[in-house]
């Protein structure tokens, strides 16, 4: 790679920074996405077992954000074609190869990409989904004259491994913590998912096209936060 390609590297605290933001605006997308959900299901769902019809429902709506929309919006469109979320736009970063700084990464490296990074929690709630999904019944309790109503989870004994399984859900939010921190140690301030699909978030200024990126120039060598340009990756 020349070097007059390279671009100047993100500095792990302007990354951080960009994470924070693609959080609100996830969850603010979650939450919208969830509210017309459930009023689609309202709308023209058929009355049933309150408690199973609204948890089953709410556990595929989230299966379908999660893992269907989540990898292929998110980890293929914004993060492999166009090299941005809106965190990463707002501080002028962009994810591009390590081979050619003026590339993106692609649709599918970009949702392999954010699959390594949620790998875990991925695990976790695919084993929540299950539980939560096949195992829940209604009950039906009368105290006096009032009747209280309510569902449980019950787990058959054969699949109790699941649930001891979830019990190491601490595993997922260090997983992604390690991964994260690892930028800090790494000579191109790589993290795990991006070793994984060979990628780097450097400082580029969004142009009209986006074809190409124009970069700012690095002031000063990385210390800690700070931008530095790339090595070559053995």
């Amino acid at each position: 790679m020349a070097d007059g390609s390279r671009l100047p590297l993100s500095g792990w605290l302007r990354r951080a920074g960009a994470i924070l933001i693609d959080l609100a605006v996830l969850v603010a997308t979650w939450f919208v996405f969830v509210l017309l959900c459930f009023l689609v299901i309202n709308a023209f769902g058929q009355q049933g077992d309150l408690g199973v019809v609204t948890t089953r429902a709410f556990m595929v709506v989230n299966l379908v954000f999660f893992a269907v929309l989540l990898p292929l919006l998110w980890g293929g469109l914004l993060i492999g074609i166009w090299g941005r979320t809106p965190g990463k736009t707002a501080l002028k970063l962009k994810v591009v190869s390590v081979v050619d700084h003026q590339r993106t990464i692609g649709f599918w490296k970009g949702i392999g990409r954010e699959v390594v990074r949620a790998v875990p929690f991925l695990v976790l709630f695919l084993i929540l989904f299950v539980i939560m999904y096949e195992y829940v019944v209604d009950y039906s309790v009368t105290v006096g004259q009032v009747a209280i109503e309510g569902f449980v989870v019950v787990v058959p004994p054969s699949l109790s491994f699941l649930v001891y399984a979830f019990n190491l859900w601490w595993l997922a939010p260090l997983w992604g913590l390690i991964d994260h921190l690892w930028a800090l140690v790494n000579r191109n301030n790589q993290t795990w998912h991006d070793k994984a699909v060979r990628s780097l978030v450097v400082v580029a200024e969004l142009n009209r096209a986006e074809r190409t990126v124009t970069s700012w120039e690095p002031t000063a060598p990385n210390q800690g936060g700070g931008e530095s340009t790339a090595t070559d990756e053995r």
